[in-house]
């Protein structure tokens, strides 16, 4: 899911020379506008998420949240104009920005609070990791096979584990890690 975040980064040059912007064009629209336009989107989505983790079931929204922002990342294959560049890069910020209040609940549930940091740590490292590998995925594949296909690498088993987790995995029963409720059963 986050080996999205940065697949662009490699190739800005090459991004930019097909979209026919200077230096100064492909450092604005690609480095920087984009990146505002995917947080502004990712942010208000996370306090959406956060609520919604809250009021049903978690599992689904995350496998929600995972498809429309890896169809949105396979999508950008496709894009013939900065304006469909730009879309469809900010809607990759609605699964970024969703996954990470869901997974939190998700681990509060799932693990008792002496191993729940650990868990989270995990998690994190592995985001990190996601990061670090789809940037290293884009200068790889990048120079030699278009700048486009990355991300279609990373789409396609993005959208197979969100369908996955979306119709076989089943939402923890809430609180269930919690002391209180252990010590009840």
């Amino acid at each position: 899911l986050f080996a999205d975040q940065n697949l662009m980064a490699p190739n800005l040059t090459q991004i930019g020379d097909d979209f026919g912007f200077d230096e100064r064009e492909t450092d604005t629209k690609l480095g920087s506008l984009i990146a505002v336009g995917f947080f502004c989107v990712g942010g208000p989505i996370s306090v959406l998420a956060g609520y919604y983790a809250d009021v049903m079931d978690r599992v689904r929204l995350f496998g929600i949240v995972t498809l429309f922002g890896s169809v949105a990342s396979g999508s950008t294959y496709f894009v013939q104009t900065y304006g469909e560049l730009y879309f469809v890069r900010v809607m990759t910020g609605i699964s970024i920005g969703g996954a990470i209040p869901i997974v939190l609940s998700l681990l509060a549930d799932l693990y008792t609070m002496d191993l729940r940091i650990k868990a989270v740590m995990i998690v994190t490292l592995a985001s990190g990791g996601g990061v670090a590998f789809g940037q290293l995925l884009a200068g790889l594949v990048g120079p030699t096979a278009g700048w486009r296909l990355p991300f279609v690498i990373i789409a396609i088993p993005a959208i197979f584990f969100g369908v996955l987790v979306l119709f076989t995995v089943q939402d923890p029963a809430r609180g269930a890690s919690e002391e209180a409720v252990l010590s009840y059963l």
